[in-house]
């Protein structure tokens, strides 16, 4: 009935998720750039000589026109203020407004790192011959493909952690808005008595 009351716990799990999932997505970068390849520059000369026989990889080397990028950048800006999971963490679980200003510079940050091996991991992954509709799964199929099983077990629970983080942050928010916006009101206005 408050929308206001914190969960320090959920908040606290919610923090190791994203260090695990950022670890996971860190580790098989990695590994794809100096295991795979020799390197970032490698990666790269090899995806040009493959831009002609792939189209994929053709269509990454090709510049988003300005309209788009502002586009996207539009998108991602209001999901942190209207998902309700965004808002939920910095407003209704923010105890301390101080905490806004290690935001401004730790999110960045952190967005940073974790997509920083997103383009190394989609070139080697199509390199490799998987088909660019399971590009949702390349994480986990190119450790399987190149038979590192504890990478793709590591990355497995990177991505089970961020799902169930997900899920928990999502499922109390979405409650709590349905319980004070809708049922509540609902109560109020029609005066129905709840048997337990």
């Amino acid at each position: 009935l408050d929308p206001t009351e914190r969960h320090q716990g959920m908040m606290l799990s919610l923090a190791t998720e994203s260090i695990v999932k950022l670890a996971a997505l860190l580790g098989i970068g990695i590994f794809v750039c100096y295991s795979l390849y020799d390197g970032l520059e490698d990666l790269f000369s090899t995806a040009q000589l493959h831009q002609q026989a792939h189209p994929v990889i053709e269509r990454m080397a090709a510049a988003l026109p300005s309209e788009l990028w502002v586009s996207l950048l539009l998108l991602s800006a209001t999901n942190f203020i209207l998902l309700p999971r965004q808002f939920h963490v910095a407003v209704i679980e923010n105890h301390n407004p101080n905490h806004i200003k290690t935001a401004q510079w730790m999110l960045p940050l952190y967005l940073l790192a974790i997509t920083m091996f997103v383009v190394p991991i989609a070139l080697a992954s199509l390199m490799s011959g998987l088909p660019a509709s399971e590009a949702d799964v390349f994480v986990l199929l190119l450790p399987l493909w190149s038979n590192n099983l504890s990478l793709a077990f590591f990355v497995f629970i990177g991505g089970f952690s961020a799902a169930m983080g997900m899920i928990m942050v999502s499922a109390m928010t979405l409650s709590t808005m349905i319980t004070n916006n809708l049922i509540l009101p609902f109560i109020e206005r029609y005066k129905v008595c709840l048997v337990i």
